[in-house]
């Protein structure tokens, strides 16, 4: 699944190059903000989420988990989710400060890892909902 993640994230990071040199500054800085705010708020949901299924009252069940190895697995991939993530959040305000010059690659890098995350949260949404029916 990552590798089909990645050939969306560089499609749309495709066209993003080509289109983000024609938007003014100002457009282009409350993007990065709005993008920004939008990961920010996710990767609270899963430091929620991954606390609720931490502190379950469900020992049985997780105790299950972890002998299979899912439990391990979750917590891998939304870890990683967390800090792509949290490196979109931390672009964002890096480009509100960029002049015109580097602004549009560091915006670009942002869409790419934007895209990539909002995926990963995709995929960590389909376990978090499998999990939490068995709770």
């Amino acid at each position: 699944m990552f590798l089909s993640s990645c050939v969306v994230a560089l499609l749309v990071y495709g066209v993003a190059f080509f289109q983000i040199p024609h938007l003014p500054d100002d457009r282009l800085r409350s993007a990065c903000s709005s993008i920004g705010g939008a990961a920010g708020t996710l990767l609270g949901f899963l430091i929620a989420a991954m606390s609720i299924i931490a502190s379950s009252g469900n020992r049985k069940f997780v105790g299950n988990m972890t002998k299979v190895g899912l439990y391990d697995r979750l917590i891998t991939e939304t870890l990683a989710t967390c800090v792509l993530l949290l490196s979109v959040t931390l672009l964002s305000i890096v480009c509100q400060f960029l002049e015109t010059s580097k602004l549009h690659a560091w915006a670009n890098s942002m869409i790419f890892l934007a895209v990539l995350g909002f995926l990963y949260v995709c995929q960590s949404g389909k376990r978090f909902r499998s999990i939490i029916r068995y709770l």
